[in-house]
Formats: structure tokens, sequence, C-alpha cells
């Protein structure tokens, strides 16, 4: 999400400047570039490229990635920039691959966001609109390629899954009971945030089953809580550089990202009438994989895959009302509810499909701010 207010990249450029020139063990520091790349609307995120002299006289000029506290109208109702930096730190000793968080700068006054700043990682990530089966780079690869792709995602994927959560303590959601449980609690809060005290209707229905038919499991894993190749970063060779965007993270039965991962998935392809590109996973194989990778027999993936898409439509309900709010999109709108993913929703659960909003189609071409 780009920095919304013109000051904030020239008050973070101050900021990271002023840390800089107060560090004792280099000399003559300076912010060569700054600029604000395309992302997603979960966050604010700032690349960097910095020189200095280190204390053995060597010149030093590193890529860095900030990635700033948003503001309070963001997707997530508890959006905490200092844990999001513990978490990455807490995973990267355990030995997953994400960035290396360099140091966290925490701010008194929300006129001056907090940050936190990490190492930039070389690597492509598929692009999530339009979809990676119909455009972009990975249509450029052959089927063998996007297949090593997607298992490399997969293994990353089961790799997290087996990091000990008690090495990884940060993550605990408040509550009590079982993690499951524990991040339906937390699921509840952001709908009744994000409902606005709104009757939601197809998405009210979706979080009621959630809560009724919830499955007797005592597992916990971490949990991702966004697992799907677009926040992957990919080598050459198709392997896996990095993981990022870990805001929604938390503990959970791993079944809670395998069903995000296969939800997603289906968004990219059948929701939008795409063909699932040669080479990627389909579902069964998808799910096979992660099984014999993962050493983990997977339970209740419907459900889960209910889960995904009640996240993701609540996440697209978030995008309509902001873009409304600032006069982007008219205030009739409909495509908080009339999208493709609330349509994916609907057949889940077996109740009416809602028309897609007119609008939606026009917007998606315009913006890539339709992903999580």
């Amino acid at each position: 999400m780009a920095i919304r207010r013109d000051d904030a990249l020239a008050s973070i450029h101050q900021r990271i400047d002023a840390w800089l020139q107060a560090r004792p063990d280099i000399s003559d520091p300076s912010i060569l570039e700054i600029e604000v790349p395309a992302s997603g609307r979960s966050n604010e995120t700032v690349r960097c490229r910095i020189r200095w002299t280190d204390a053995s006289g060597h010149e030093v000029e590193p890529e860095v990635v900030v990635r700033v506290q948003p503001a309070s109208d963001g997707l997530y109702p508890d959006t905490d920039i200092t844990r999001q930096a513990a978490i990455l730190t807490a995973l990267a000793e355990a030995g997953a691959p994400v960035p290396a968080v360099l140091w966290t700068e925490v701010s008194p006054s929300s006129e001056e966001p907090s940050f936190f700043v990490m190492t930039h990682v070389h690597g492509r990530v598929p692009q999530d609109v339009p979809s990676p089966h119909a455009a972009g780079w990975t249509t450029e690869l052959s089927p063998d390629q996007r297949r090593r792709l997607h298992e490399a995602g997969l293994d990353a994927l089961a790799q997290l899954h087996a990091i000990d959560p008690h090495a990884l303590p940060g993550l605990a959601r408040p509550g009590r009971g079982s993690a499951l449980e524990r991040h339906l609690a937390w699921l509840a809060r952001w709908h009744e945030w994000a409902a606005r005290g709104r009757d939601l209707g197809l998405l009210d229905d979706a979080l009621h089953h959630l809560l009724h038919e919830r499955p007797a499991t005592d597992t916990t894993t971490v949990v991702w809580g966004d697992a799907r190749p677009g926040n992957i970063l990919y080598r050459d060779d198709c392997s896996v550089a990095a993981l990022v965007d870990f805001e929604a993270a938390g503990f959970g039965p791993p079944e809670i990202d395998v069903g995000w991962w296969l939800m997603f998935e289906e968004f990219l392809t059948d929701a939008q009438q795409v063909a699932i590109l040669e080479g990627f996973l389909d579902r069964d194989t998808t799910i096979r994989y992660y099984q014999g990778a993962s050493g983990r027999q997977l339970r209740d993936l419907e459900y889960y895959e209910i889960m995904a898409a009640l996240s993701f439509a609540i996440i697209m309900l978030r995008f309509a009302d902001r873009e409304i709010d600032a006069g982007r999109l008219p205030p009739d709108s409909r495509i908080g509810s009339g999208n493709p993913v609330t349509q994916m929703l609907a057949r889940k659960l077996g109740r009416p499909v809602p028309e897609l909003a007119p609008e939606f189609a026009q917007v998606a071409e315009s913006s890539t701010a339709i992903r999580s």
C-alpha cells in the first residue's frame, strides 16, 4: 500500500538518515534511493539503497526494505509493526527463509509511524493481477519449471509448519482454548470490526458455519496466514529465496495455510475463468504433495477453504470500504459483496451466488490492490 500522505515518505527518509548518522560504527552515510514499490494493500513498504563506510574503511551499499505501520484504516484491526518484526526475527532464528530484520524504529507519535528495516532479498514474485496463469513471467517458464516453483513453495510451507511453536511465543493469539479456537476468536473480532455494524449476509453465514462446525483438533503449528506463491520470492532456478508478509501470522492447524493456498489458487483460476497453466499443481496434486513433504495427513480441508474464502472476502470488503471512503468508488458500489471471492464463498456454502459488481473488472484492470 503506497504511503498516503505526501510528507510521510520524507519523514521516513529523515528518520532513517538520523539513525544512520547516529551509528558510531559507520561514517559518511547517505540514502541514495528511496521509493515506494507497487504492492498490496495490507502494508506500507519503502525500498531504499544506502551507502556508508564501515569501521574498516570499506564502502558498503546495501539495499533494504522498510515496512511502515499502516494507518488505522488498514485491512486488519490489530496490525502491529513491532510484532511483525519480532515474528520475522524469531522465524529467521528458527531457520525459516525470511528477510533479516536489521532494526526497528518505534515512534510515540501517530504522525511519525513506527517502522522496521529488513534486508532486501532479490527474487521474482508471481503476480496476482492479472492471474499468473494468464500473464507475467510465470507464463514464460516451461511446465517443468512451473512445477518446480510450485513444489518449492509447498516444501517451504511444510518446513515452516515443522518449526517448534515454542520457539515463537509471540505468535500466540490472546484468549483461551486450542490454537484453532483462538484463531476463530480472532477471525470473529476481525469480522465484527470490518462489518461496522452492518448485516453482511453471506459473510455472517460463513462465520456462523465456521464457529458451529469447528473440527475437533488440538494440532498447533506456526501459521503463515497468507500462504501462497504470490508471497514467495523465487530465484531464477525456481527455488525459494524468501517468504514474506506475515501480518496475519499466528498458531493453528496447518490446514489453515493449506486451505488458504488452495483457495487462492482457485481464485486465480476457476473464479476468474482462467485455465490452470500447465505445470502448476491442481488441488488434488497440491494436497498429495504437501502431505508427502510434511508427513502430515490433512483433514477437513473443505472447512478450512471456507475459512480462507471468508478471510479473503473480509479483505475485499475492507478494500471496497476504503475506496468508497476515499471517493474512488461511488457510495453504492457493490464490489465489497459482489466479487469473485464472495462468489467462491457462496458456492462453498451452497448459497445463492451474488452477481459480480459491474465496476469490478474496471477496478481489477487498473489496480494491483485487489490482493491481500
